[in-house]
């Protein structure tokens, strides 16, 4: 079994293919992470846990590391995947953050990430600026 969750509505995007396009970028209620462990103590068996949103580096790190630290505690051998635009990894290696939260995350051994590109307008970082296929390249090559 596997478990999709959506641990927030909010994104940093405003694509125009995306169900979040109209979501606010403020600060939006977030999935409780109890939820999540009463779920995984009535399936151990769940494989995966397919993560999207809106975007989910819209929530803070700490959250999927608290779902990592639980997964430990059900001793549970489930991992994560993370469906995101990757641009608050992209802006921490901007920045030259010095603290590389999103990188630390995305190296655990339990977290997958998967991200997309689609040709066109459609993709956008704001309503007037593309995400375009130079932005794509610099960030996965990250």
């Amino acid at each position: 079994m596997d478990l999709i969750l959506k641990p927030t509505e909010a994104c940093n995007f405003s694509c125009s293919f995306c169900s979040s396009t109209n979501i606010s970028k403020s600060k939006a209620q977030i999935l409780d992470l109890d939820l999540v462990s009463q779920f995984l103590e009535r399936f151990p068996e769940t494989r995966t846990i397919i993560i999207n949103g809106g975007d989910p580096t819209m929530v803070p790190v700490s959250y999927y590391w608290d779902l990592i630290r639980r997964l430990n505690s059900l001793n549970s051998s489930a991992n994560i995947s993370i469906t995101t635009n990757l641009w608050k990894f992209w802006l921490e290696w901007q920045n030259d953050a010095i603290e590389k939260k999103w990188t630390e995350l995305f190296r655990s051994p339990r977290v997958n990430v998967t991200t997309s590109f689609q040709y066109g307008e459609s993709r956008r970082i704001t309503r007037s600026r593309v995400f375009t296929e130079q932005d794509f390249v610099k960030i996965s090559n990250l």
